[in-house]
């Protein structure tokens, strides 16, 4: 793993429970938003609500200067890019016991980065989902999805839609009646666009209240008659479970990274599910939690987070995984990637 792993020359501030999120994909301009999370050491730590860019290109951090409404110091915040050169965020934690406002911020460089905007979403009417952390946003064309999370000292399983095609522009909660995930806190949640599991909002593990920390997964989707569902996802082997970590998809892999658990503590596997046939496979470990994570290509970034023994210390790294490299002694998962990066081709060959 070792080899596998390459750390890239990191001139940021080590941080933790920041957000990382890729939110261009132009030729040429590729780039990712880093917002806020705690920096600091030895239990002095300092919640910010700096934005910086990474560019992929020259592997080069930059720190912006938005204008606008500035959101507030926070970290466990929830983030994600609707479109490109867009960030949104939501909810999160401000130190000593506060929360973030309830409010939705949108970040937008569609102008050039040197003229990037903060903005609030300014809400027609109704409720929002609160102040909280430790949830999950996404989106999933047209719909903002909320699930989860600390809510007034509370876990939360509830699930939030903010649709962007819809007047008046509001929160809505949804009243779902199939069966639920439990209440959690610091799970993860990423969309996935390809294959049988196209279209759903994919969640793993997070810990419930009483401490304990999960493994399962669930999808959640929409039908065509507009019901909302959830559904158990099948498996074939058993996933570690873990809270404060990452997953992302490549195709129809659905990959976990980093985090704590029950057993293994914060010296977890890299695991990999294939959501073709239901398996698990486990590879090297990774140890890092409350970092960032993003997937560009074939290429997975992972930046910050703990990972020393006191977890006292924020991780100064940023390191690189070639995805090919880390399943070569995988078949399947192998030709899973090139089945993924070889419909890409064909899909934009079309385009051209």
């Amino acid at each position: 793993m070792e080899k596998i792993i390459r750390t890239i020359d990191n001139d940021m501030t080590p941080r933790f429970g920041h957000s990382l999120t890729l939110v261009c994909r132009a030729r040429g301009q590729e780039k990712a938003i880093l917002f806020g999370g705690v920096t600091g050491s030895d239990n002095h730590y300092s919640i910010n609500c700096d934005t910086y860019a990474y560019y992929l290109g020259p592997k080069k951090w930059v720190k912006l200067s938005p204008t606008g409404v500035i959101p507030a110091p926070r970290a466990a915040h929830a983030a994600c890019s609707p479109f490109e050169n867009q960030l949104m965020i939501y909810g999160g934690a401000t130190g000593s016991g506060g929360l973030a406002s309830d409010e939705l911020f949108l970040l937008d460089l569609s102008e050039g980065d040197n003229k990037a905007v903060w903005m609030n979403v300014h809400l027609t009417k109704g409720p929002t989902p609160g102040k909280r952390y430790g949830h999950s946003l996404v989106y999933y064309k047209p719909y903002f999805i909320l699930f989860g999370g600390n809510l007034n000292n509370e876990v939360a399983n509830d699930v939030w839609l903010f649709s962007l095609e819809q007047q008046p522009l509001q929160w809505t909660k949804l009243d779902i009646k199939s069966e639920m995930p439990c209440p959690r806190i610091y799970h993860s949640a990423v969309v996935c666009t390809h294959g049988s599991a196209n279209g759903m909002m994919v969640i793993f593990g997070g810990r419930k209240k009483s401490g304990q920390n999960l493994n399962d997964m669930w999808g959640l989707r929409k039908h065509r008659n507009g019901v909302w569902d959830w559904m158990k996802a099948p498996h074939h082997g058993v996933p570690q479970d873990r809270i404060q970590h990452t997953s992302l998809f490549c195709g129809t892999l659905f990959i976990n990274v980093g985090g704590r658990g029950n057993t293994l503590g914060d010296n977890l596997p890299i695991e990999v599910y294939d959501t073709e046939n239901s398996e698990w496979s486990k590879f090297g470990n990774f140890r890092r939690f409350r970092h960032a994570a993003f997937i560009f290509e074939n290429y997975l970034y992972i930046h910050g987070g703990l990972e020393d023994d006191k977890h006292n210390n924020p991780a100064n790294v940023l390191n690189e995984i070639d995805l090919f490299e880390l399943f070569e002694s995988n078949q399947n998962l192998t030709k899973r990637l090139n089945s993924y990066f070889d419909s890409k081709k064909e899909q934009q060959n079309i385009k051209n």
